[in-house]
């Protein structure tokens, strides 16, 4: 998307991994790019200081979601954009069928798949909270074949609830 960034724009990518912000740095090669570890929460960016914000599959991650919309509210130009993705709430519905029925074979040694509180059906309404016109895209449902298990696994095991991942990144 790098061409389609407005000419004379400095991007700053941020993260509260600095896991994440390393691998940002070494794989985005833009002039005018910063990389630095940022809590949403606490944005160290001015008031109506910025064109735009990217929140990228990232809303339904942070412990205090209002006053993160707050915080892009507050840095935002008045006539900036905030861009936010997020996933239905049948999003990889399977999983936590699959869970459950693992589960219950194992005594439950598996974590509850966590439920995302930001989705594409509840997110309109949080932020119109903070800013006057919100659209809502929805591209269609796409398809995943998962055909070893292993990879599946590792996705599950790699994931506590959103409170728990936050809490280990502080």
């Amino acid at each position: 998307n790098a061409a389609r960034i407005p000419a004379g724009w400095l991007v700053t990518h941020t993260d509260l991994s600095p896991g994440m912000v390393a691998e940002a740095r070494a794989n985005i090669v833009r002039p005018g790019s910063a990389f630095d570890v940022v809590d949403a929460q606490h944005l160290p960016f001015a008031d109506a200081s910025l064109d735009a914000i990217v929140a990228n599959h990232m809303l339904y991650h942070v412990p205090d979601r209002a006053r993160t919309i707050s915080e892009f509210a507050r840095v935002l130009k008045p006539r900036g954009q905030l861009f936010a993705t997020t996933n239905g709430e049948e999003h990889m519905a399977e999983i936590p069928v699959l869970i459950a029925a693992f589960n219950r074979l194992n005594g439950g040694i598996l974590p509850a798949w966590p439920k995302l509180g930001f989705t594409l059906e509840t997110g309109k309404l949080e932020l119109e909270r903070y800013f006057p016109h919100v659209e809502r895209y929805h591209t269609q449902r796409g398809v995943m074949r998962i055909t070893e298990a292993r990879p599946l696994v590792a996705c599950i095991t790699s994931l506590g609830s959103p409170e728990e991942a936050t809490k280990a990144k502080l």
